[in-house]
């Protein structure tokens, strides 16, 4: 019972995407695929999960064999206007193809199912009010409901936490013994290396080696994945001129308000877990929540809209780009320029988004590009360069390294520490310690609402 992948092609009109993929995934393995954000990760994926077919070649699998997909974009697999519970019992009884069922079982067969797996799910809050790393806990759960054969996962862990990661893995290992065939995709790789029998490495659509993971060193597989070596130090900066005053933010009733204080050419890291009010503070800063008061040199204002406050400097780059950053059907350029104002001048809208796409490695350096078609990496750079102007002085990002490869990551390092050599500021949010250590100058820790100093 095996699913074999034979000279598979695959291409996005003229852009051929995988390029004669051959391999076969067995019951009771975990093969983990790696590779460099637009290396083909997901189509191969959406190949596997018969979302799409391939252009040339073919996939075979057992009669007898089933197949779950767990989507890297997390509103790809849910009903927003359901609640928890209702999307869990979709799942499960679509699988069971009942389409008649008594809601009330339904309920206690999905809890039954999940409670040996200790998934403390919101059931009965309705799924567009759920956070990031609750909608990935939910798709988790409904893989975990579907007895499947196989099991595909794309960037489970990218809106999580150390704690949750954790169980995650604990939830893969359990399958394996059971002889699930698992496939995943994970951009840390010492965690694919920790996790998984097989490693596939891809490049450029093409597989580039395939071997056993503890034969496997975080170099070796950095290696493999590209031939350009690229490192990351931060610079050391003065940052002694204040920029910005943020003052009399309230998350909390119970906690007290919040005051923080940004120098030019200075990185402040907001460090909190999942559930932390994290994003909250990202999108009140940004003035999408409560109004507060922000403070530039002896003016003082109160902020009460993202209109108010990019207009004194202020961009933002959400957690959940898809959703709430970018235009996915319009292209990279129609991205890049939405923030313009006046005529519109297509020339120039080209020369800023080439330029930009230099800046930032982003691929396809296709200006016409739809962004829909870009891999997450590529996303999250047009989704932060769409903001780079002359007029930017403070940037808020929220977890900008979620679902982004090595390369990535280092290139979106880099233009912020650019952008604060050059005298900006920059309120970076996340829930990766290592992260937070990496980037920041100084380092709070929010906890239940409260801002408080260092690593707590």
């Amino acid at each position: 019972m095996t699913i074999q992948l034979e000279n598979v092609f695959f291409s996005y009109g003229e852009s051929e995407v995988l390029k004669d993929i051959n391999f076969t995934i067995k019951p009771g393995n975990v093969y983990g695929l790696a590779g460099l954000n637009g290396a083909g990760k997901s189509t191969l994926m959406k190949i596997l999960a018969k979302r799409i077919h391939p252009t040339t070649g073919k996939l075979t699998e057992s009669d007898s064999s089933s197949i779950a997909y767990v989507p890297q974009e997390v509103d790809e697999g849910l009903v927003q206007g359901l609640s928890v519970i209702e999307n869990l019992m979709i799942a499960i009884n679509r699988e069971k193809k009942k389409f008649l069922f008594s809601k009330k079982k339904s309920v206690e067969s999905v809890q039954n199912k999940l409670a040996k797996w200790n998934l403390n799910l919101p059931y009965f809050k309705q799924v567009s009010d759920c956070s990031i790393y609750e909608k990935q806990f939910i798709l988790i759960a409904k893989a975990l409901l579907n007895d499947a054969t196989y099991i595909l996962f794309d960037e489970p862990t990218s809106s999580l936490g150390h704690a949750e990661k954790q169980q995650f893995f604990a939830f893969l290992n359990d399958l394996k013994k059971k002889g699930k065939g698992i496939v995943v995709i994970l951009h840390s790789i010492d965690e694919l290396i920790k996790n998984t029998d097989e490693i596939i490495i891809l490049r450029s659509g093409e597989v580039v080696y395939h071997a056993q993971s503890f034969n496997l060193s975080t170099e070796v597989i950095i290696e493999k994945m590209s031939s350009v070596k690229f490192s990351f130090e931060k610079s050391v900066k003065e940052s002694n001129e204040l920029a910005f005053e943020f003052r009399n933010i309230h998350l909390s009733d119970s906690k007290p308000s919040i005051n923080i204080k940004i120098n030019k050419n200075q990185i402040i890291v907001i460090y909190g877990a999942n559930g932390n009010k994290k994003t909250s503070l990202a999108k009140t800063l940004w003035g999408d929540r409560k109004q507060y008061e922000l403070r530039i040199g002896n003016n003082s204002y109160n902020i009460k809209s993202p209109i108010q406050a990019n207009k004194l400097g202020i961009a933002f780059v959400p957690e959940d780009r898809r959703k709430e950053g970018l235009f996915l059907n319009h292209t990279i350029r129609e991205n890049i320029s939405f923030n313009e104002r006046g005529w519109i001048n297509k020339k120039l809208e080209i020369e800023k988004s080439q330029s930009l796409i230099h800046t930032l490695s982003i691929y396809p350096k296709d200006t016409e590009k739809e962004i829909v078609h870009l891999s997450g990496g590529n996303q999250q750079k047009v989704s932060l360069a769409k903001w780079i102007s002359p007029n930017l002085r403070c940037l808020i990002l929220d977890e900008p390294l979620k679902g982004v490869d090595i390369y990535a990551k280092q290139h979106i390092f880099q233009y912020i520490d650019e952008f604060c050599s050059n005298g900006g500021s920059v309120i970076y949010f996340t829930n990766d310690i290592e992260e937070a250590k990496i980037i920041g100058d100084k380092i709070y820790t929010i906890v239940h609402g409260e801002l408080l100093e260092g690593i707590q």
